[in-house]
């Protein structure tokens, strides 16, 4: 098993509705930073759409529904050419019409749709639109054990302790996170890394539009909840190397799982 992984954190940019236009910017910068090297390309929250559920209302998932189709035929056709896992978060369609899931879905470098991860605690507005999931469990990757969350579910310790008991060693949060609750961002996604004592990699959408200002500032930080890597405001990505080896030296120095008192939590 490979444990060391380039992963790419990418914030395409784009604007709300314009979806050929948000995949072209998507897989350009997946491009870009494939050449840099990596290996495992990490994009923001219904990318393809945009996030903006007070410009777009029920279009969100007209266009998802729509565009599902060639956007995974795309993000797979992409993987396997680029030899690398991509995280893909959009709108995935369910059986019935109009009843839509705020889904990651993940290719690995082979093009395999290996998963399809629908968000669990739904913001605000997402309650209209979206049916929430009902399933949170762990994923083989030939790098390790890995968990995805969407946005607010990091806000959910239980959501990502989860995760830990079923052998994650790395946690990966695609968001359309807003400007107003940057403090909260900063501190979540730390404070789960260290919690459970393994890396945490938030991906954030740079998109100011219509009032709604989604600020970036993606970043991935370590099983101490030390940051090891930060972009700013800005469209682009950065790469990170995460040693997934690391975490159980982690677990050992900090013992938080190991000392846990199940029989007196409530």
């Amino acid at each position: 098993m490979t444990t060391k992984l380039q992963l790419a954190m990418i914030q395409p940019g784009g604007k709300p509705g314009e979806v050929e236009q948000n995949i072209e910017l998507a897989i350009a910068q997946c491009r870009a930073a494939a050449e840099k090297g990596a290996n495992f390309l990490c994009l923001p929250e219904l990318f393809n759409t945009g996030y903006h559920l007070q410009y777009l209302a029920h279009d969100t998932i007209t266009l998802g529904e729509q565009w599902y189709k060639s956007t995974v035929e795309r993000f797979s056709a992409l993987a396997k050419e680029l030899e690398a896992y991509i995280v893909c978060p959009i709108v995935e369609p369910t059986s019935m019409p109009g009843v839509a899931l705020n889904s990651a879905l993940l290719f690995d470098d082979q093009g395999v749709l290996v998963t399809s991860y629908a968000k669990s605690h739904l913001w605000a507005l997402e309650a209209s639109y979206f049916c929430a999931g009902n399933r949170i469990e762990a994923i083989d990757t030939k790098f390790g054990r890995i968990g995805l969350l969407i946005c607010y579910d990091i806000g959910f310790p239980e959501a990502a302790r989860t995760l830990c008991k079923d052998g994650v060693e790395l946690l990966i949060v695609p968001a359309a996170w807003r400007i107003q609750d940057k403090d909260m961002w900063d501190l979540n996604l730390r404070q789960r890394a260290l919690e459970n004592n393994f890396f945490v990699v938030g991906i954030n959408a740079a998109m100011d539009f219509e009032g709604l200002n989604l600020f970036g500032h993606s970043y991935a930080c370590d099983p101490r909840g030390t940051v090891i890597a930060q972009m700013d405001q800005q469209v682009g990505h950065q790469l990170v190397e995460l040693d997934l080896t690391q975490v159980k030296a982690f677990r050992q120095e900090i013992p938080y799982l190991k000392d846990r008192r199940p029989d007196l939590y409530r």
